[in-house]
């Protein structure tokens, strides 16, 4: 009787389902939210960036033109040669590039070239006019621009010392260097003292390209002012030849009269050009006293 008591119970205990515990709840998949605009007034509208792009390694560039090499070679054969041997353009070329860096000027060379006509036009154009030729900027317009400013002060400072000018062709030297690179005309006075020392050279009027005209008063004034014994005038003549004008000789005659109501002596006047010719003997300058106009 208990064997089959224990047997049902037993059989009871097998068949007594194991209940095993509920499986847990599936999470929502999460959701980006849309970039769309939503409709729903609960629902707050954000702007969202867009998504960034994946960055793409880009190759390095190299510079189209590398003239590093060329100008080193410029240099170098100028400094050898003292630019003997150089053509127009390339005496150009080697000032463009102490003002143009990293760029090609040979073809901006050519162009100043074609457009003036020659390298020293180039130099006596201004600054504006300059600026005009495609490819020379700002800074290279007024480095050229004053390149002839900056001989002018050399050549000045080299004549400074001159204090005694014994011949006309002493003046003729120190006062060459006051006209290089003009563009209008412009008249100088030149005081000496008994000894023909320099008392002072100043300029007493700038004009035009073609004329210049003076008060003689403003020129005797200045004379008297610096106690000056003897006194030369100078004029230049902008891309012309030193010959004098019937204007300059009546000038000339009439301050020469001038200058001895006041006790001075009107011992030159010097008329400079820049344009040099066989006739004027490759002289840039003449001298009025020479050609008999002064007494």
């Amino acid at each position: 009787m208990f064997d089959e008591y224990y047997k049902d119970l037993h059989d009871k205990k097998n068949k007594r389902a194991v209940k095993s515990p509920p499986p847990p709840p599936a999470e929502p998949a999460y959701e980006l939210p849309s970039r769309e605009p939503s409709a729903d007034p609960k629902v707050i509208n954000l702007h969202l960036p867009a998504a960034p792009k994946p960055r793409v390694k880009q190759p390095k560039r190299t510079p189209k033109h590398d003239h590093g090499d060329h100008r080193a070679r410029m240099r170098a054969r100028a400094l050898s040669t003292d630019l003997d041997g150089f053509a127009e353009h390339e005496v150009l070329e080697m000032l463009l590039a102490y003002s143009i860096p990293r760029v090609d000027v040979n073809p901006t060379a050519h162009a100043l070239i074609n457009r003036f006509g020659s390298l020293w036009r180039v130099l006596e154009a201004s600054a504006d006019e300059l600026a005009a030729i495609d490819g020379v900027g700002a800074v290279a317009a007024s480095f050229l621009s004053l390149f002839l400013p900056f001989y002018r002060a050399y050549a000045l400072s080299k004549v400074a010392s001159a204090k005694v000018l014994h011949s006309s062709a002493d003046v003729g030297a120190y006062l060459r260097p006051f006209f290089t690179g003009r563009n209008v005309e412009m008249i100088y006075l030149l005081c000496l003292d008994n000894a023909r020392r320099v008392i002072a050279c100043e300029r007493v009027c700038e004009g035009t390209d073609t004329f210049a005209n003076v008060d003689p008063r403003v020129i005797l004034q200045a004379a008297l002012s610096r106690r000056a014994q003897s006194a030369v005038i100078a004029h230049n003549h902008p891309r012309s030849l030193a010959l004098p004008s019937s204007d300059d000789l009546a000038a000339t005659r009439s301050l020469v009269q001038a200058f001895k109501l006041i006790g001075i002596t009107l011992a030159d006047h010097l008329i400079f050009s820049d344009e040099i010719d066989a006739a004027s003997g490759g002289i840039d300058y003449v001298s009025l006293k020479a050609t008999g106009a002064i007494e």
